[in-house]
């Protein structure tokens, strides 16, 4: 970098400076080049558009030239003028700001070609574009863009033609105003070159500018020409209220706001006389227009504060004073204070002979950067300087990734009773034969690593006062001493038992971290029957990383291990990346942007949909409101094969669909049969957010879920809702950004989203990546692939219902694995649930039996024993005992022929056949003679697993009526739909299924007829029934699920 005495070199004759040709790379960034980096970072960063384009349309008016030989002829721009090629970035080992001149290479600019922009809305929208787009990278010098525009689709040749477009496109930090005429001047030069060489540098450059401008301000003689004008601000300035340049502004006094770049205007057209009497008003008072404008501005100030006598205005000057500035590229432009007190009582001519004076003088001493201006009144809090922005840590609030899982292990999984720790993330890494680790050297790199990333060190705690949940960096100051930023152990295993619990505890241990102390991440060295005597690590010795999800995700592994590397190898760690932006300030920013695309496509996205219903899996049990989750799941796998994988790999290309969709398309149908017709399915997904280039440098927790919604329509076949998925993972992914919380804050109703707990993942990897070989050092690891299980039949579960789709890129081929909690489900459902997968996988995609253009509905997930089972059941040729063909006929024969054998048995209660008929005689007596029911009338039954059931099937048969069930569990409108259809008008219930039917219904208590003491005493209950039966009525209906719609009835 730089020798001492380069960069404070002085003299004591500020005439004798000048601006010579320095030959050098590196140097202090100027002054205009530091405002404008502080302010694009302090207070624009957050926003989606970038306001600090300048823009150089320049459109063909005759002749053609080549788009090659544009691009050379700026090639040769950029390499004479060094400031087009120069990055900006903040030493913080100097604290400083610096300028550091880049080689010229290919990616140090951005050059692109369009063609058909041919109406003039097509032009606005492009050249808009260009003028807020983020196009730049300031740190590592990309600064200028140059985009050539066809106006026709039909030029194909690679020239531009009359009014065809060049549009150049530069940073402000590199490019002011008055840069366009060098600029243009430098790039026609080059058009007429007929060579493109890189240029021998003989003009100055902008660098040597900075240089004789810090020359300048270190010019410590008191007639010097900076002293002289710090006496002249500070005098300007002496006692001015600063807050008042906030008084317009709402909300102004938050400082460290960020803002949008998003602004109104408003513009009106002077009118002509007016403008006549501003002219005269000037040469007839000898002032400038500039002079009366700004007294004019004053003056309405002056009224629109309600009086405010004491104004002070910011203006902007170009700073080129030399006569080499006036043909160099650079930003030179300075910021000026403009204060003025006010008379009321004066006249308005004084006022602006005022001003004029004031303006004289401002000029004369315009040199002085801004930031010294403020800083001579001890103000630098009102512009944050660069030492506040990047070395004052303060608490900041938790990211939204961060607050949900800290909310999801406090709420969801009993923080009282831990049993295991669902975001713990240990890494097992073994050391490969012949490889060894120096102990001593892996501390060290720790430490150097740790001190670096802040997200390794940082406390998460919810802040009572303020209601929110915030995070603060902990410093060596808040720590006794460096061991204490994080946790080291060491321990031995012998046997491959011992090992796995190492691992288990690793995983599933709730107290390795403590979030409120900063406590997240740890190292466990594992050595392999004894701790090493030499401080070495070496084969079958187990190195673990093991990190809290609240602050590391994975894509943080690959930053880790880099910077591991690089701190073991050269024993320090340079802060020289390529972004200055912390997780601390992601986090801030997070929380300031409006994000209002993104609101309103998840809000219309989501409309209707009843995000606290559960899908109806078939559970076997379910969670209490009240009760915690154990942690505890099932995991279930199955291969695709060869041959399935190669079906599902060739529709998904011949369809132009990728595999993760077409996965989830699949997962989609599968639910709509699993739920039983269950058409509006909402299932949570994991994106990474990394949604910006410059978070990928960052370690942290940036994870986002989101709600994939799919509204069904079971008569479209499967290929349609393939297309239908695409697009809508599409629009989803688009908007991934959106944090959760912000999406489930549209939805104040809403009790709890459990839409997350049915869930999907899709994941490609290799059986053998590089990935899974790590260096630090010269020393080789192996990433130890293992899975955590709480006992030989259960894992850690997160979710209630997950599937994951795995793709092996080394085999080309597929498999499944679903996990499922056991606090809602048994190990054989969920082994059912992943037969019927497997069959509808193959019933969808194998090519033999190809269903993709079946209509959903029609797709089966019925398993063959379960088919043939169906068909036995269904087998109505199967000969009775006699020759009575009437239900209730063959019942009363085998009562005659069985009087005490048991007919029915429930738990603990049995009835025996004549028990059973006389039960059945109460009820179809009662049901003819008191409610009148008719042969062939429809009477519907809905009670619970019970004896009574019985009772009331065999009874209806006996009173010659037909038989329809109602199931208890479904909804109050189905059942009310299905009494419509069958027109019942009585309805046998239980005390506890009553309540599921109007009062325009008969609903008869079937417990209530059978029971003795409720009897009629005129009724003879010892006869059966004298309805006669021909053997050809309807015995009984049965309604299908209506998964395709209305329910239709079967009889």
């Amino acid at each position: 970098m730089f020798q001492k005495k380069k960069r404070t070199t002085t003299t004591t004759d500020h005439k004798g400076q000048r601006l010579k040709i320095s030959g050098q790379t590196e140097a202090v960034a100027s002054s205009a080049q530091q405002r404008i980096y502080m302010h694009e970072n302090l207070y624009f960063s957050g926003s989606d558009l970038s306001v600090y384009n300048s823009l150089v349309p320049l459109q063909m008016k005759r002749g053609s030239v080549s788009i090659e030989h544009i691009r050379l002829s700026l090639v040769s721009v950029i390499q004479q003028h060094t400031v087009l090629r120069t990055a900006i970035r903040f030493n913080p080992i100097r604290n400083q700001i610096e300028q550091n001149i880049q080689p010229l290479t290919d990616d140090i600019y951005s050059f692109e070609h369009s063609r058909g922009v041919s109406t003039s809305e097509q032009l606005d929208h492009l050249l808009t574009n260009e003028s807020i787009g983020k196009h730049f990278d300031v740190e590592n010098g990309k600064v200028l863009r140059c985009h050539v525009v066809q106006r026709s689709f039909e030029n194909h040749d690679d020239s531009l033609q009359e009014d065809d477009l060049i549009i150049f496109v530069v940073h402000h930090i590199a490019f002011d105003l008055s840069s366009y005429k060098p600029f243009l001047k430098a790039f026609e030069r080059a058009c007429w070159a007929n060579e493109y060489q890189q240029s021998v540098l003989t003009i100055p450059q902008y660098i040597d500018f900075a240089l004789y401008e810090q020359a300048q301000l270190a010019d410590t003689s008191a007639e010097s020409k900076m002293n002289k004008a710090r006496r002249f601000w500070a005098n300007l300035m002496h006692e001015y209220d600063w807050d008042r340049i906030r008084h317009l502004v709402p909300d102004e006094d938050q400082i460290d706001r960020l803002h949008s770049g998003r602004g109104y205007s408003t513009a009106f057209t002077i009118d002509q006389d007016v403008v006549e009497s501003m002219m005269l008003f000037t040469s007839t008072n000898n002032v400038t227009m500039f002079s009366l404008s700004l007294a004019c501005y004053y003056t309405f100030l002056f009224k629109l504060t309600n009086h405010d006598d004491d104004l002070c205005v910011v203006s902007s000057a170009a700073n080129r004073p030399e006569k080499e500035l006036q043909d160099m590229i650079g930003m030179f432009v300075n910021l000026l204070l403009y204060r003025i007190k006010i008379d009321p009582n004066t006249t308005f001519k004084h006022l602006v002979q005022q001003v004029q004076h004031l303006s004289t003088e401002i000029l004369e001493h315009a040199s002085l950067p801004y930031q010294q201006i403020i800083d001579s009144q001890g103000k630098r809090e009102i512009n944050v300087l660069p030492s506040t922005f990047f070395h004052f840590i303060v608490p900041a609030p938790a990211s939204y990734a961060q607050a949900r899982i800290w909310l999801d292990e406090k709420i969801r999984f009993d923080p009282d009773k831990p049993q295991i720790a669902i975001y713990n993330m240990p890494f097992v890494y073994r050391l490969q034969p012949g490889h060894t680790l120096s102990i001593k050297q892996l501390h060290q790199a720790l430490h150097l690593t740790v001190d670096k990333h802040l997200s390794l060190h940082t406390s998460i705690i919810f802040d009572a006062e303020k209601n929110l949940l915030m995070q603060r960096v902990i410093t060596h100051d808040d720590k006794n001493n460096n061991n204490n930023m994080f946790s080291t152990i060491e321990t031995t295993y012998e046997t491959d038992e011992q090992l796995n619990e190492n691992l288990l505890d690793e995983k599933g241990n709730p107290r390795i971290f403590d979030l409120a102390q900063g406590l997240v991440f740890r190292c466990h060295i594992i050595y392999y029957k004894q701790i090493s005597s030499n401080d070495l690590l070496s084969h079958k010795d187990i190195l673990i990383f093991n990190f809290h999800h609240a602050l590391f995700d994975f894509p943080s592994t690959e930053l880790f291990l880099h910077d591991l590397n690089q701190a073991y190898t050269t024993g320090q760690l340079l802060y020289d990346d390529n972004t200055n932006l912390r997780y601390l300030d992601y986090a801030v920013i997070e929380q300031q942007m409006s994000m209002t695309g993104a609101s309103m496509f998840w809000l219309d996205a989501l409309h209707d949909c009843k995000l606290d219903q559960s899908l109806p899996l078939p559970f076997d049990r379910y969670r209490l409101a009240s009760e915690h989750r154990t942690g505890r799941g099932i995991s279930i796998s199955f291969d695709f094969g060869r041959d399935l994988s190669h079906d599902f790999l060739i529709h998904a290309s011949s369809n132009s669909i990728s595999l993760e969709q077409l996965a989830l398309a699949t997962y989609y149908a599968f639910l709509f049969k699993l739920t039983n017709g269950e058409k509006d399915l909402c299932i949570g997904i994991n994106t990474h957010g990394r949604y910006r280039d410059e978070l990928n440098s960052i370690i942290g927790m940036f994870v986002n879920a989101i709600p994939l919604r799919c509204q069904l329509d079971p008569h479209l076949p499967f290929q349609k809702l393939t297309k239908h998925v695409q697009d809508n993972m599409m629009n989803c992914m688009k908007y991934s950004y959106f944090p959760l919380q912000r999406i489930l804050n549209q939805h104040p109703n809403m009790s709890n989203p459990v839409f997350l707990d049915t869930s999907f993942d899709f994941v490609s990897s290799t059986t053998k990546d590089e990935k899974n070989e790590i260096m630090i050092g010269d020393s080789r690891f192996s990433l130890l692939p293992f899975s955590i299980k709480i006992s030989e039949d259960e894992i850690m579960s997160k979710f209630d219902f997950i599937l994951s789709f795995q793709h092996d890129l080394n085999l080309n081929e597929f498999s499944c694995t679903i996990n499922a909690s056991v606090d809602l489900f048994n190990a054989e459902t969920i082994c059912i649930i992943a037969q019927r997968l497997q069959a509808m996988l193959h019933q969808q995609f194998t090519a033999f039996d190809c269903t993709t253009t079946k209509l959903i509905h029609e797709l089966s997930i019925i398993l063959s024993d379960e088919q043939y089972l169906m068909q036995s059941l269904n087998n109505t040729q199967t000969p009775f005992s006699s020759s009575l063909t009437c239900i209730h006929h063959e019942f009363v024969y085998q009562v005659m022929k069985h009087p005490q054998k048991l007919a029915v048995e429930l738990d603990e209660q049995s009835l025996t056949y004549c028990e059973l008929l006389y039960y059945v005689q109460v009820l179809s007596l009662t049901l003819l003679n008191k409610y009148l029911i008719t042969p062939g009338e429809v009477v519907c039954q809905c009670v619970e697993r019970s004896l009574s059931m019985v009772i009331g099937i065999v009874g209806i048969e006996m009173a010659g009526s037909v038989y329809c069930p109602l199931s208890p569990r479904d909804p109050q409108h189905r059942l009310h739909a299905l009494t419509q259809q069958t027109r019942s008008r009585l309805i046998l219930v239980h005390h506890k299924t009553k309540t599921k039917f109007d009062h325009d219904i008969v609903a008869v208590d079937i417990d209530s007829i059978i029971v003795m003491n409720d009897l009629n005493s005129d009724m003879d209950y010892n006869c059966l029934p004298s309805v006669i039966m021909k053997g050809k009525e309807i015995a009984y209906t049965i309604f299908t699920s209506g998964s395709t719609g209305i329910p239709k009835a079967v009889r």
